[in-house]
């Protein structure tokens, strides 16, 4: 995901009193080492055909914690929780992110 694009969503998770950024990563790769960090409740990560897999062992350590993952292009982005579930945002947008973050998005 292009940087000026992760910094424009981290903005948006950041302004919410009731969810807690708790890491940026320039790669899938990087998702899984990352350090014990509390009780987390968002990960944004770039598109990539392993976010899926990643999501899940994340899942098995942090149940609450939801990845959302944002194509490059900043015209979708998908959110998975406990399950792993996907949930698809189909128009991009400060209101829908927060929405489908907090198990609203339709």
């Amino acid at each position: 995901m292009p940087r000026l694009l992760r910094e424009i969503v981290a903005t948006i998770v950041r302004g919410q009193a009731d969810l807690e950024l708790v890491g940026e990563v320039d790669s899938t790769d990087q998702l899984a080492g990352l350090p014990p960090l509390g009780v987390p409740d968002v990960v944004i990560a770039g598109e990539s055909d392993s976010v899926g897999a990643v999501a899940a062992e994340l899942l098995e350590r942090f149940p609450r914690l939801r990845v959302l993952e944002v194509a490059g292009d900043g015209g979708s982005a998908s959110v998975y929780e406990l399950r792993p579930a996907r949930t698809l945002v189909a128009q991009i947008g400060a209101d829908s992110l927060l929405g489908a973050l907090r198990g609203e998005a339709k």
